[in-house]
């Protein structure tokens, strides 16, 4: 048996675990899947040809696309991308947050942590009404 029908067989049997429906080869979790043993036959390349600057890029490029998959996923099937995850042993790529912003008060003592969606926060379970008490 050559690397060509190993590598197909190997593939067949990634689509038969993550289709939806015969002959599905085309679902986001099948591909999802699919983009994932490319990425790790090559990192296990790059491990060894770590000069090879073109499987660097393509590796990169197989990432982008399956984060992007995996963000559609996750918005659309969320049970399935769970599922997905687990199965691959991956981790949650999880939702974009906004990045904190550090004002200084009128105070020199005083910094006050600021986002721009103070909404996506639960308050702080340490301070009455999710604030800190004022002097």
């Amino acid at each position: 048996m050559s690397q060509d029908d190993i590598n197909r067989a190997k593939k067949q049997e990634i689509i038969g675990k993550f289709q939806r429906k015969a002959f599905d080869t085309g679902s986001s979790e099948v591909q999802i899947a699919l983009l994932t043993e490319r990425i790790r036959r090559l990192t296990e390349h790059l491990w060894y040809h770590h000069k090879d600057f073109s499987a660097k890029r393509q590796m990169y490029n197989l990432v982008g696309r399956r984060k992007k998959l995996m963000k559609y996923l996750r918005e659309n099937n969320f049970e399935r991308y769970v599922y997905t995850i687990r199965e691959l042993k991956m981790n949650d790529i999880g939702p974009k947050l906004p990045v904190p912003s550090y004002k200084q008060g009128k105070n020199m003592d005083e910094l006050t942590l600021r986002f721009r969606n103070a909404n996506l926060y639960p308050p702080n379970p340490f301070y009455q009404d999710g604030k800190p008490e004022r002097k």
